[in-house]
């Protein structure tokens, strides 16, 4: 590919999944990953474009003259015509990923939407955004460095390579192990008095005062902390990780694009990094998604996908077809099923109705954000960057350090859409991520109406 061909009409839209084109570089000229490529040749660098640089890219065309001692040509002996490269369909809805960016406009942040029944992507956003025409018209030395060193690190995909502890969310993995190994039942019931002890540490919940007698359904709508510290306990490090990886953390969704795999601790991975033991205060912290715990808004997605389905964990994908120049298909991606969730239908139903609860329960930690036009579901989540001091201090830095989550899908009996905002250090989830959420579930069903 040329320079002089390339050119992206809609500059800073959807960047993170097209991803750019830059001059090979000589260390990729040497692999041999590209044997037909020359010195001045353009390839694909990052997203799409360099998940499908071979279809993408077409062939070079030859022409093969006979020139005599002075360098005239005499004749042309023969000839090889270009073949342009394929056309990828994606399944991005147009409108729904310009309204997610809109929504990030001035945040840090990423939006990640897939459908449920399929895993296609219908959005994908990472904000701050680039224009990938700065790769293509060439920059000089300041401004590229400008977009390396820059804080909000603009070139970064935060929906597939950003990882983040999942907050409140995580719990409702907590609960399936819970509920899947018989360590609980729907009707179990902790008290929460706004704090658990352990040993001589107290964890708290975040509502000081307390949530009283809570079962679980109760426990994820107002996500009661204590509830799940103690279950977390009752559980055991091991087990919560292993369901962790059963619900797809701890390993990558297989999407087209560059992808990173998460965090799920353990003994093992703890005793192997820092050379120390595990101890029972990390189990309650990763079982309420805190702690050494990782992943990724997309990973998040996948999770929620199956959550909405009935606990079918499909890949998520990005192209649709491949179409030659000439109009014919060349490929044609079908909908991909991974496995299953680690639950009974039974088990996934009451998870469902909580999750409903979390949006339209007076109680639920989402209620402010409820859709009045459209049923949802949903848990918030709010994650915690750094640990903040067990007494409430008002020196608190004007910089926040929680990250909001949300995650949820709608309509309730009929899901179209799985939604995944998260805000880097927009405090509550249930205040700033959830809001953002509602607005574009609202968009993408009204239009769908349409």
């Amino acid at each position: 590919r040329r320079s002089s061909d390339l050119y992206y009409p809609l500059h800073s839209l959807a960047a993170h999944i097209l991803g750019y084109v830059g001059i090979i570089t000589a260390k990729q000229l040497q692999s041999g990953q590209f044997p037909n490529a020359d010195p001045t040749d353009f390839i694909g660098q990052s997203g799409i474009e360099r998940a499908y640089q071979s279809l993408l890219a077409g062939k070079k065309g030859k022409c093969y003259l006979e020139i005599d001692a002075l360098g005239r040509i005499l004749r042309t002996l023969k000839r090889i015509e270009p073949i342009p490269g394929n056309d990828l369909y994606l399944s991005i809805d147009t409108a729904l990923q310009k309204e997610a960016e809109r929504s990030l406009k001035g945040k840090n942040g990423a939006i990640v939407a897939l459908d449920p029944k399929t895993g296609y992507v219908l959005a994908l956003a990472s904000s701050p955004s680039f224009d990938p025409n700065l790769f293509v018209k060439g920059m000089d030395q300041k401004t590229w460095q400008g977009l390396l060193n820059n804080p909000t690190h603009p070139l970064q995909n935060r929906v597939t390579l950003g990882l983040y502890p999942p907050g409140s969310i995580f719990k409702i993995v907590t609960a399936l192990a819970g509920l899947q190994d018989k360590i609980i039942t729907p009707y179990t019931r902790i008290y929460c008095n706004g704090g658990f002890l352990l040993g001589k540490r107290l964890f708290r919940c975040w509502k000081r005062d307390g949530h009283g007698w809570v079962n679980l359904k109760k426990a994820i709508i107002e996500s009661c902390d204590v509830y799940f510290y103690q279950l977390g306990l009752w559980l055991g490090i091991e087990r919560i990780a292993d369901y962790a990886f059963k619900c797809g953390f701890g390993q990558k969704t297989g999407i087209d694009i560059q992808e990173r795999v998460g965090l799920v601790p353990t003994p093992a991975w703890k005793w192997k990094v820092y050379k120390s033991q595990w101890q029972k205060g990390e189990t309650l912290n990763v079982a309420i998604g805190q702690g050494a715990l990782l992943v990724t808004p997309l990973q998040i997605a996948q999770f929620f996908v199956a959550l909405a389905n009935g606990g079918k964990i499909y890949k998520p994908q990005l192209v649709l077809k491949v179409v030659s120049s000439e109009g014919k298909v060349i490929k044609e991606s079908k909908p991909l099923l991974k496995g299953t969730l680690p639950a009974t239908k039974q088990q996934l139903r009451l998870i469902k109705k909580a999750l409903t609860g979390v949006m339209n329960n007076p109680l639920g930690t989402g209620y402010n954000a409820r859709s009045l036009r459209f049923e949802m579901a949903g848990k918030t989540g709010t994650a915690q960057v750094v640990s903040l001091p067990q007494k409430k201090s008002k020196d608190i830095s004007n910089l926040c350090k929680d990250h909001a989550w949300f995650a949820g899908f709608a309509p309730v009996h009929d899901p179209k859409i799985v939604i995944v905002v998260l805000i880097e250090h927009g405090g509550h989830g249930g205040t700033t991520a959830a809001p953002i959420a509602r607005n574009l579930v609202e968009f993408f069903l009204s239009k769908e109406q349409r």
